[in-house]
C-alpha cells in the first residue's frame, strides 16, 4: 500500500511541477528556469512543514507521511531537471546563469526548508 500512496503522491507532485513550470515559463530574469526554481523552493518549504508537523505529533500513519513527503515532495521536487538546465549552462557558456541558479536553488531551498519547519513548530505545538 505505501508503494501506491507513493506513486499517487508522485504523480500528482509532477502535475504541480509542470503546472509551475508552464505558470512561469512567461516570465525571465536572467534566462534561469524559474519554474523548476520554484518548484523546489516550494517543494523545500512543504517538506520543513511536513517533517515539523510529523515530528511535533505522536502521528503514526506512515501511508500518509510517504504519500506527502516521499510522493508528492519528491515529485514536485525536480532535482534531475535542475542537473539538466544547468548541464544546458555550461553547454551555452552562460556562466553567470549558472552561478545565479545553483547558488539561488541550493540557498534558497535550504532556507525555505527552514522557513516551513519554523512556521509549522509555531502553528503545530
Amino acid at each position: 500500500m505505501n508503494y501506491l500512496a507513493i506513486f499517487i503522491g508522485g504523480g500528482l507532485g509532477s502535475l504541480l511541477r509542470y503546472g509551475t513550470t508552464v505558470f512561469f515559463k512567461k516570465y525571465s530574469y536572467f534566462n534561469l528556469p524559474l519554474g523548476t526554481l520554484v518548484s523546489n523552493i516550494l517543494a523545500s518549504f512543504l517538506l520543513g512543514i511536513l517533517v515539523s508537523y510529523f515530528a511535533s505529533k505522536t502521528y503514526d500513519n506512515k501511508l500518509m507521511m510517504n504519500f506527502l513527503m516521499i510522493g508528492l515532495c519528491g515529485g514536485f521536487s525536480t532535482f534531475s531537471t535542475f542537473s539538466l538546465e544547468n548541464f544546458m549552462f555550461i553547454n551555452n557558456n552562460q556562466f553567470l546563469s549558472l552561478f545565479a541558479y545553483i547558488v539561488l536553488s541550493v540557498l534558497l531551498s535550504i532556507l525555505f526548508i527552514y522557513v516551513g519547519f519554523a512556521l509549522s513548530s509555531i502553528v503545530y505545538k
